[in-house]
């Protein structure tokens, strides 16, 4: 059982790299604008550590949220490559058809599956660190103010979870679905979070990232590992749910 479960991921790792060759300047570019959402990212949250801090009554909340809450689950997919920036997606399905191609070499569906998920956890790990060591530099002589170094990087591995828990469906929606399908995710996805991320706003006067800040002081640890777990959870149960979807999906 080991060692059929070692030649899987083999396999599966064999087929992200080679997908990751055939998306390397969409990497690239993702990568590129991966740090300029980071450093954009350093000024809303230098007004929240201020904030905490008691230096400044307020900060733009809605602003931080939208980059975390909001963008960070994008860390997870390369956002910036074709089918994302393409209206032919709606009708030329490119995820779809590269499964497709894919199942004609053959490719059993568990190790098909496992690359996908795969892939997503390697772009994610990419763009995190991109995304997160952009912020910790800019904010490296303030963040004392409010966080030890240990808070600070259990708040930066809260975003992380919590990013993996939507990348699992990301990658549901992207091989399980259609190009239809994709952007009608999007466009929903996008008008439900940015709705609460404002009626937070309103109903509260705390920002979600304010939130987790305080959790995170008061907590140390315990927020961060929740999340973690909601995540590793949510990667192995859309790993499955796709499995299933692969299997019964006619891609030929």
């Amino acid at each position: 059982m080991v060692e059929v479960n070692s030649f899987m991921y083999k396999r599966a790792f064999k087929l992200v790299k080679t997908e990751i060759r055939m998306l390397f300047p969409a990497y690239i570019l993702t990568f590129a604008v991966t740090v300029l959402l980071g450093l954009f990212s350093i000024t809303f949250l230098k007004e929240l550590i201020n904030t905490l801090a008691g230096y400044q009554n307020h900060f733009n909340g809605v602003s931080v949220d939208i980059l975390f809450v909001f963008l960070s689950p994008c860390l997870s997919i390369v956002f910036l490559s074709s089918p994302y920036l393409s209206l032919k997606t709606l009708k030329e399905d490119p995820f779809g058809k590269r499964i497709a191609l894919f199942r004609t070499m053959p490719v059993p569906i568990k190790v098909l599956t496992k690359s996908r998920m795969l892939l997503m956890l390697i772009t994610l790990l990419i763009l995190s660190t991109t995304f997160y060591t952009t912020i910790v530099i800019g904010i490296r002589d303030i963040y004392h103010l409010v966080f030890t170094t240990q808070q600070l990087v259990s708040f930066l591995l809260f975003w992380f979870g919590f990013s993996l828990t939507i990348g699992g469906l990301n990658v549901y929606i992207e091989s399980g679905t259609n190009g239809k399908m994709l952007y009608i995710f999007s466009f929903l996805y996008s008008l439900t979070i940015v709705s609460f991320i404002i009626v937070f706003n309103l109903n509260t006067k705390n920002s979600v990232v304010e939130k987790v800040a305080e959790w995170t002081q008061q907590y140390d640890w315990m927020p961060s590992v929740v999340m973690i777990i909601i995540g590793l959870l949510s990667y192995n149960i859309w790993g499955i749910i796709l499995q299933k979807r692969l299997s019964k999906r006619d891609y030929l």
